[in-house]
This record gives C-alpha cells, structure tokens and sequence, in this order.
C-alpha cells in the first residue's frame, strides 16, 4: 500500500520557506545501497529545519508575551483616559479582543503546529534509519543462507593458499642435510615433498 504524503511547507521567519517532499524523502526505495548513503544527509537536513522551526517557535512565544505587555499597557492607557476602573479581568479581556494580539497569537499557533509537524518527520525519518538497518540485517542474513557469499569464503582459501606459500617460500629448504645453492635445480633424488609442509 502507497501512501502519499504530499509536501511540506516550513516558514523559518525572514521570508524564508523550506519545501520538503515528504514522498522522496520517507520511502525506502529499492536500491538499498543508495538509501544507506543517503539516509544521514536526509536525516540531518531534516533535523536542522526542524531546529529552526523550534527556535521559531520560542521566539513567536517571546513574541506573543511583547504583543501582550504591548496591548495591556494601551488598553490601560485607554481605561484610565476614558475614566473606567481598571481591573485585571477587564483588561485581560480587552487584550484577549484587539487585532494585534490575536494575529500574534495565531502567528505563535502557525509555529507551534509547525514545530509538531518536524517533530514528528524527524522522529520518522530516525525510524527509517532503524528500518534501514534491520534491512540490511535481514539481507546479509538472507544472503549468506543461499550461498551468495561464496565469493567471500573463495577470497578466504585464496587468502590462506597466498599465506601457506609465503610462509613455505620463507623456510630454506632442506635436502637431505643440507641447504641448496641459490638458483640450483633439485634433481629427483634430492627433492623431498614432506619436508615443504604438504
């Protein structure tokens, strides 16, 4: 079953918009070997915008609170300028009520939803990981119960007979009591195959 997960769009505030296609980067494809070399750099891009988006977040929360200090020292203003008592109740709800504050707070509800919505693709994209991993177990698993590393154990035996007969060209040969001359050919009778280890 596909699941289409469409694109993302995150304002990081200064004008600046990152579009994410959460179809490209999700899903596991078929090419396990270029999923792998991928995942980090997926992972980390993913994981700085979500950084930014929580920064964003703090910082429209910092900016609600200034809204709001703002708002009530007008509102209070415009209380005691038009000769009403000022209580907390009623400028709280003046605050609550003016345009500028209720445009910022839904500035910080934007962010804050945003923030959640990384959250949650950085989280997916660190099970993806996990996925990857267990995948690749599974295949290397899979691999070496049908004999497809045959190759491996052949470079093995290739790598021992390479070392057997380094070690066995590192001895000096003994013939019969005595070493041979450099560059001699043994005859017959003074060759003995025993004495080279097979």
């Amino acid at each position: 079953m596909n699941v289409k997960l469409g694109k993302l769009e995150v304002h990081l505030g200064d004008n600046e918009t990152v579009h994410l296609d959460l179809d490209e980067i999700v899903p596991i494809d078929d090419d396990i070997d270029v999923e792998f070399t991928q995942q980090p750099s997926r992972y980390a891009y993913v994981a700085m915008v979500a950084a930014r988006s929580e920064a964003q977040a703090s910082d429209a929360k910092n900016y609600v609170a200034e809204i709001y200090a703002q708002t009530d020292r007008e509102v209070r203003s415009d209380l005691d300028g038009q000769g009403i008592k000022i209580t907390e109740a009623r400028v709280n709800s003046e605050v609550l009520l003016r345009r500028g504050y209720s445009e910022a707070k839904e500035y910080q509800q934007e962010c804050y939803e945003q923030h959640l919505v990384m959250r949650v693709v950085t989280r997916a994209l660190e099970m993806r990981a996990d996925m990857l991993v267990s995948l690749g177990a599974h295949l290397r698993a899979e691999a070496s119960q049908t004999g497809m590393y045959i190759r491996t154990d052949s470079d093995k035996l290739a790598a021992h007979t390479k070392k057997s007969l380094h070690e066995v060209q590192k001895q000096p040969y003994k013939v019969k009591g005595h070493v041979p001359e450099v560059n001699r050919i043994l005859s017959e009778d003074e060759f003995d195959p025993a004495q080279l280890g097979f």
